[in-house]
């Protein structure tokens, strides 16, 4: 059996598909905007393939899906008994004005996709390791068998706490309160050395180059971020499984504004080519 798997990607996708028997058919999306290798996918298909991951907004580089792909998935295995696991726990943190669409909004796929999603993230309390899934009813009994048997159960007292908040009937938006957050952060490293191709349509990351800064791989270069400047980020290579190395690292923009500003106070002090 085969999952296609678009990376780079969140890094528990191919060590659970590979526990399971099966092999992961790693996709790499279209830098410098990650847009989708559709080509790449349609010669991927065969009688092996089960399952198709999708992220959206996507972890690490905030990539958003719009209807128009799904639509173009949906072409691509309509005639196919391909499942599509939807990872979709960014679902509240889409900018500038765009809407989430959800795998199981679209007709085509709604019979054949599960939708993940993370009360962590959309309460923005992500050490609450507290989700749900959503799948048309015959596909979450068959979700269930599983289900009952990897997690068991999860804390009462989160549990407990997200259902009293959900009684509330509140909305808990914090597209806005991110947005401004992306905002504020993008225009201070705008003022480093730092290269930004797109800035993050969705989720709380953002990703970018540091070829003006140095040749060094992007692991390394990380360590030597956190040691010398004290500003922790993640390389991007290991979302890859063949540890593709394009000297991209990913910021975390969910920060208080004075660790912002104190971190870009680091940033700034470095020089180009160090």
């Amino acid at each position: 059996d085969e999952v296609i798997v678009l990376e780079p990607a969140y890094d528990s996708y191919v060590p659970n598909i590979e526990m399971c028997d099966a092999t992961p058919i790693c996709i790499a999306l279209k830098a410098p905007f990650f847009s989708v290798d559709w080509e790449a996918i349609k010669k991927a298909i065969n009688a092996k393939t089960k399952a198709i991951i999708v992220n959206t907004p996507h972890n690490p580089t905030g990539a958003v899906w719009a209807k128009e792909d799904w639509n173009t998935l949906y072409d691509l295995i309509k005639d196919t008994a391909i499942y599509v696991i939807a990872d979709e726990v960014y679902d509240t943190l889409l900018f500038d004005g765009q809407q989430h669409f959800s795998a199981f909004q679209h007709e085509g796929l709604r019979n054949r996709c599960f939708c993940i999603y993370s009360f962590g993230k959309s309460l923005h309390a992500t050490g609450w390791k507290l989700g749900y899934v959503i799948a048309e009813h015959a596909n979450m009994q068959l979700f269930r068998r599983l289900h009952q048997y990897l997690s068991f159960s999860v804390s009462t007292p989160t549990q407990v706490a997200v259902a009293r908040f959900l009684e509330t009937n509140t909305l808990y938006a914090q597209a806005a309160f991110m947005q401004q957050k992306r905002d504020f952060f993008l225009d201070a490293l705008s003022k480093t050395p730092f290269k930004i191709h797109q800035k993050s349509p969705g989720s709380y990351f953002q990703v970018a180059s540091y070829d003006a800064i140095s040749d060094m791989p992007d692991t390394e270069f990380a360590k030597w971020l956190t040691i010398n400047y004290g500003v922790a980020t993640i390389p991007l290579s290991p979302f890859y499984k063949s540890k593709k190395d394009e000297r991209l690292i990913r910021f975390c923009f969910a920060k208080e504004e004075q660790t912002i500003r104190n971190a870009m106070q680091r940033l700034l002090q470095i020089p180009s080519n160090a």
